[in-house]
């Protein structure tokens, strides 16, 4: 293998890597148990309805690498119901989210929404910002 191909080997994106990655930082957020529910280390009701919405979709793509949930899609409806966002604000959020290529969007069973990788950045990074600001404040 010559050293242009190892140093390009190096970008080939490796889920196991973007878990240990992303595990550590939202340690610092939230837990979620056995059955694949969320346990937030935060002050909730002061996360902006993105954040909200965020931090529950990436609680589904982790149970859904638990094994316990089949997906790691969600509906508005269901998503709206579990993170207290009113259902038109979380139509809207997605929508915003989807646009910004931080989710995607099945049609099967109704829409679904599921996060991305890049998503699971974008939502942990903005909700720390946040924790940051609460705890200068």
């Amino acid at each position: 293998m010559s050293s242009t191909e190892k140093k390009v080997r190096e970008l080939v994106w490796k889920e196991e890597d973007f878990m240990s990655e992303i595990v550590d930082k939202l340690k610092q957020i939230m837990r979620i148990d056995e059955k694949g529910n969320p346990y937030f280390l935060i002050q909730y009701d002061k996360l902006k309805d993105i954040d909200k919405l965020g931090l529950h979709l990436i609680t589904h793509f982790l149970a859904k690498r638990l094994g316990v949930m089949e997906s790691d899609l969600i509906s508005i409806k269901e998503l709206s119901r579990i993170s207290g966002v009113k259902y038109d604000v979380t139509a809207a959020r997605l929508k915003d989210m989807f646009d910004r290529g931080l989710v995607q969007k099945e049609e099967k069973n109704g829409v679904q929404y599921g996060i991305l990788p890049h998503g699971i950045n974008v939502v942990i990074e903005s909700v720390l910002e946040g924790k940051l600001k609460t705890q200068k404040a």
